[in-house]
């Protein structure tokens, strides 16, 4: 169902794996520019990003070289593709952090738990904030 980056490559016990669908947030977020859209969904893989989402074109100075690299990486392999003015995911794409997959859409530095929001607006931190109470 996708590809894997920046998570570790050991695999979880099957029980752990249920006791973790327990916690995720079912819902889908998103980050939402003039110039491009992404969305991003949690399951027992990571955080994933949609087939089809849009991430900025260029890269602002504050991004770090880890991610310089990871993006550039995604591009290599095809799952990153250049249209126009902005980059499209071409497969689901899992990443280990809500930021980490903040900072290859948006290009720079984020923090994803604010970045991403649901349809209603509300950040990830928020929802879960409540979930975890």
């Amino acid at each position: 169902m996708g590809f894997r980056f920046l998570i570790s490559s050991t695999a979880e016990d099957r029980s752990e794996s249920n006791e973790k669908s327990d916690k995720l947030i079912k819902d889908s977020f998103f980050i939402k520019s003039r110039n491009f859209n992404a969305e991003m969904y949690e399951d027992n893989q990571g955080y994933i990003i949609r087939k089809g989402s849009q991430a900025k074109k260029n890269l602002s100075n504050s991004i770090t070289e880890t991610y310089r690299k990871l993006r550039e990486k995604l591009i290599d392999k095809g799952l990153l593709v250049l249209n126009g003015d902005y980059y499209i995911f071409s497969e689901d794409t899992v990443f280990n952090s809500t930021s980490a997959a903040s900072n290859i859409i948006l290009g720079r530095q984020s923090n994803g738990l604010v970045e991403w929001i649901n349809k209603n607006g509300i950040t990830y931190k928020d929802v879960e904030e409540v979930m975890n109470n």
